[in-house]
């Protein structure tokens, strides 16, 4: 009980190093942008509004790219069940708690996982504090990425109910608990679930023939149906606007964007500090040896995974790998899905757990060190060979490579510590449990001193408030919809003081909004953008200049119903009447705008749109969408309830 309190504490621990607080959101250090205000704040914000205010399902929004669907959009989650806890508290305290929230699924599924593989119970609280405190969590969750943390917390309990299915005998329950799990997973992000669902089938074939249980990988497709039914809310709605989103003709090279270069992997015992979270490879110094550990032990139990993280790496690898490339040209499907390197989350699950793996035989070992004399003293060899190195490479970056000091002398502190622990432990010096908890301190040291680089929480005095005049001023002014050349108001501020954007953030664009975006805007850049119009001539994250030279066309911009412009720098446009300047923010009034389309209107488009689907199709498609709403919700209760049935059943 007081290791699992320690686990359970050390969590919270990080949390509070982190800065979590209530009316904050998290943001990754330095950062200028966080998906979690930009996108996520704005959706809870708006499903809460709907159903508690209205009284109507959340179909169509305007709050950016001129109007578009809502409930089809994957981003918005409301097909995520626990995304319907935003009706209860307000959007700041339901991203915070979805946060904590997942942060402990991910620790239980980690925990289930483990005990089912009948690991010690000091190396299951290792595996679960390693995953659960994971380098790619935090920095996901610091990039605003809720949706991959959501995602990456039903990752181990899919692996589990998979272990579940082929540990024992079918039961009704076993199907419908792993039909729910895997539902869970491509709700909460479906690009992630890409990578669940390959490694579940793998993983699944390695558990049918270790115990040659063909007949139950056979009876797994009765999984199937009840899946369907559960991601219809998702799925039917997605295919149905596939044919008119930007996504669609992706190319290979655009679906390559940020693939791992093979240097970064250098970043699994040199941890990255800050930069890109796609390309953060730093498992924990802590866990890689662990992990390390468990090869050396019993390398032929551990094959599974071997093969498993080099088919990560080699898709993470991306379009500097040819297997990569050859795989999206034969199938381009995959290209939908972008950023190979998010394959690397696959290694951030099977690391944790091949640490496990080693923590459990460094416990028996050190118990009867007797047992083993052979590998043991190998394995003490190998132990000091890499201290050594890790001390030798921790020196030489900290005061040699000035880039990488400070990943240096984490190196050198964290690998001496976990080194030294190990030693003692072959040596006989620490009982099991004292091995046990100085392992899990010294898992939880390294990934809170690595995952506090990457995540912290930011309240609204930085990221809404300090835009409440330019907001005011709009609304005073009757906006209707608003254009940006550069962001000038971030998306979180135009929802909550319910102003509509011409463009905006977001994965989910109809090819013919960014067409009109790019006509009435003047922007005119090749290839794909989750930002439209897209960023030309951005400085990190300075957008002061950002399409400056651009001169939009204020008659394209009337006819969508644009009727101020705001931006960080003055506009030269006859037809742009300057209403005022706030904090360096220049306001302009569209003088060829005319309120000429129903504010009630959906969808509120131009008529002479190229590429958008007409007013009857929308709205066929938006009844389609609400019919899946309610049968997956539907669905879900069903199953939870039989769940629930047969589980008290079977007890």
């Amino acid at each position: 009980m007081r290791l699992k309190l320690l686990a359970a504490g050390l969590i919270g621990i990080f949390l509070l190093v982190s800065g979590l607080r209530p009316d904050g959101l998290p943001f990754a250090p330095g950062g200028a942008f966080s998906d979690a205000a930009v996108a996520h704040y704005p959706a809870a914000d708006y499903l809460r509004h709907s159903i508690v205010d209205q009284g109507t399902l959340p179909l169509w929004w305007e709050l950016n790219m001129a109007g578009q669907p809502f409930a089809a959009n994957p981003l918005n989650k409301t097909a995520y069940p626990l995304q319907w806890l935003a009706l209860i508290f307000p959007p700041t305290w339901h991203l915070n708690i979805l946060i904590i929230l997942h942060m402990g699924i991910a620790a239980l599924g980690m925990a289930r996982w483990t005990q089912a593989l009948a690991f010690r119970r000091q190396a299951v609280l290792i595996s679960a504090v390693a995953y659960a405190l994971s380098p790619r969590i935090a920095a996901h969750t610091g990039a605003g990425h809720l949706d991959l943390l959501y995602a990456m917390a039903w990752f181990p309990w899919l692996m589990w109910a998979i272990r579940d299915w082929f540990a024992s005998s079918f039961s009704a329950r076993k199907l419908v608990g792993l039909s729910l799990i895997a539902a869970l997973i491509l709700l909460a992000d479906v690009r992630l679930s890409l990578f669940a669902y390959a490694i579940g089938i793998i993983y699944g074939i390695f558990e049918a023939a270790r115990d040659h249980r063909w007949s139950h990988a056979f009876k797994s497709i009765a999984a199937i149906p009840i899946w369907a039914m559960l991601i219809l809310a998702l799925i039917v709605p997605l295919l149905l606007w596939q044919p008119y989103l930007s996504r669609t003709g992706l190319s290979v090279a655009e679906a390559g964007v940020f693939s791992l270069e093979p240097g970064q992997l250098v970043g699994l015992v040199l941890p990255q500090m800050h930069g890109n979270v796609e390309t953060l490879t730093y498992t924990g110094i802590s866990v890689l040896v662990l992990a390390m550990l468990a090869l050396i032990a019993q390398p032929a139990k551990h094959l599974e995974w071997l093969v498993m993280g080099g088919l990560a790496i080699v898709y993470a690898l991306g379009s500097n790998s040819v297997v990569w490339r050859a795989l999206v040209e034969a199938l381009p499907i995959l290209r939908w899905f972008r950023v190979p390197a998010r394959a690397w989350l696959i290694i951030a699950l099977t690391t944790p757990l091949l640490a496990g793996y080693g923590a459990n035989w460094l416990l028996t070992a050190a118990g009867d060190r007797r047992g083993q004399p052979r590998l043991i003293g190998r394995t003490r060899l190998l132990t000091l060979i890499g201290l050594v190195i890790a001390v030798t490479c921790g020196l030489f970056s900290w005061v040699s490579l000035p880039d990488l000091a400070e990943s240096g002398r984490h190196l050198l502190m964290i690998g001496g510590i976990t080194g030294v622990i190990i030693m003692l432990a072959l040596s006989g010096r620490l009982t099991n449990s004292r091995l046990g908890v100085a392992l899990m301190l010294a898992v939880a040291v390294d990934l809170t001193l690595v995952g506090h680089s990457w995540l912290e929480w930011r309240g609204e005095d930085e990221w809404l408030t300090p835009y409440t005049q330019l907001a005011e001023t709009l609304r005073a002014d009757n906006a209707d919809r608003i254009y940006s050349p550069a962001y000038s108001l971030p998306q979180q501020v135009a929802a909550a003081y319910d102003l509509h954007l011409f463009g905006g953030v977001d994965p989910f664009q109809l090819q013919g909004i960014v067409e009109a975006i790019a006509d009435g805007s003047g922007v005119r850049a090749q290839g794909y953008s989750v930002v439209q119009p897209p960023l030309t001539g951005i400085e990190g994250d300075d957008l002061r200049g950002v399409n400056r030279t651009a001169m939009p066309d204020t008659n394209v911009l009337g006819r969508w119903q644009v009727s101020h412009v705001v931006a960080p720098y003055p506009i030269d446009h006859p037809r742009l009447e300057l209403l005022d300047i706030i904090q360096g923010t220049y306001v302009y009034h569209n003088l060829d705008y005319r309120l000429e389309i129903d504010p009630a209107s959906v969808p509120r488009w131009a008529a002479d749109q190229k590429g958008l689907p007409d007013t009857a199709t929308v709205m066929e498609i938006n009844r389609a969408t609400g019919l899946t709403m309610v049968t997956s919700g539907v669905a879900f209760a069903a199953c939870l309830l039989i769940y629930g049935l047969l589980t008290f059943k079977a007890r």
